[in-house]
């Protein structure tokens, strides 16, 4: 939502209009949207801000679904998630490969 809030500013700001009730890239081609740099631009923005957003949400979150002790698929060997290692520190013969 924030790409998208980024996106519309710009937009906004840069009055953007857009002669259709639809939108998207190809209506920009045809000719339906004024100021066709700036659309592309705010949508280059609110790109770079979603995935922005996004890894840092990542990063401070981890991969989740995995149980507290686990890898990030949820197996103990962190490389599977139907590890079938021992508890008592056997190696992992799950048919995932590494």
């Amino acid at each position: 939502m924030a790409g998208g809030a980024v996106a519309g500013a710009v937009a906004g700001l840069a009055a953007v209009t857009d002669s259709v009730p639809h939108g998207g890239p190809i209506v920009a081609v045809l000719g339906a949207v004024g100021g066709v740099g700036m659309f592309f631009l705010a949508i280059l923005l609110g790109t770079v801000v979603t995935a922005a957003v996004t890894i840092g949400l990542m990063s401070v979150g981890g991969r989740g679904g995995a149980a507290p002790g686990r890898g990030p698929r949820g197996g103990r060997c962190g490389r599977c998630c139907q590890c079938r290692r021992d508890d008592r520190g056997g190696e992992c013969r799950s048919p995932v490969p590494s």
